[in-house]
């Protein structure tokens, strides 16, 4: 199997996860869990906190919902224009247009950059009605206040459990800063145990 149709296998097995994805729940997993046989004594422990923006992965999905047929395709052609011009000196790896998407697979170039370089060049009508999908990179903080009962504890989190990804459109800037609600079990030493469950809240 050729580049080609491994990109485009692989564009559209994300597109297909994206689109069953009704809402943004996302699961990190403690790289160093417990090897232990038996499960230490553990609690429930959640916290609201503020994780922000790193950045964006691919592969990226342009999604077009325009009312205007018209304004559809002059969008279209438009982003597959684009995507041709970037792929010609190898910013972009491989693209395809099915239905009312372009599947974009990065190459040299990154995805933010991308999203940016495309929409920077549709006008108002076409991105208005343009909506780009991709994975969204974000940082938890190092301690979370976390609230077990009644009790507050400060947990430590390692750069592994902070750096979350999930699938999201692409519609914050880098830097950005969002709520979200942390949950995770601990044991009695106040370790993280397991996975720890982010949502991001609206």
């Amino acid at each position: 199997m050729d580049k080609k149709r491994i990109s485009e296998l692989a564009l559209a097995i994300f597109i297909a996860l994206i689109f069953l994805s009704s809402y943004i729940s996302l699961t990190t997993y403690n790289s160093q869990q417990p090897q232990a046989t038996s499960q230490p004594q553990t609690a429930y422990a959640q916290s609201i906190t503020n994780a922000v923006v790193t950045g964006y992965g691919g592969p990226l999905v342009f999604n077009l919902t325009c009312k205007n047929k018209t304004v559809q395709l002059l969008a279209s052609n438009a982003i597959s224009s684009y995507s041709a011009q970037l792929e010609d000196n190898n910013s972009v790896l491989n693209f395809y247009t099915s239905g009312g998407g372009t599947f974009v697979a990065p190459g040299n170039m990154s995805a933010y950059k991308i999203y940016q370089y495309i929409t920077g060049k549709l006008n108002s009508d076409e991105k208005n009605c343009t909506a780009t999908y991709g994975t969204a990179y974000m940082e938890l903080p190092p301690i979370l206040n976390m609230e077990v009962g009644s009790q507050s504890v400060q947990i430590p989190l390692t750069q592994s459990e902070r750096n979350i990804s999930f699938s999201s459109q692409i519609n914050r800037t880098i830097g950005t800063r969002l709520n979200v609600r942390v949950s995770s079990l601990i044991d009695a030493n106040g370790t993280i145990y397991g996975p720890i469950s982010v949502v991001l809240l609206r």
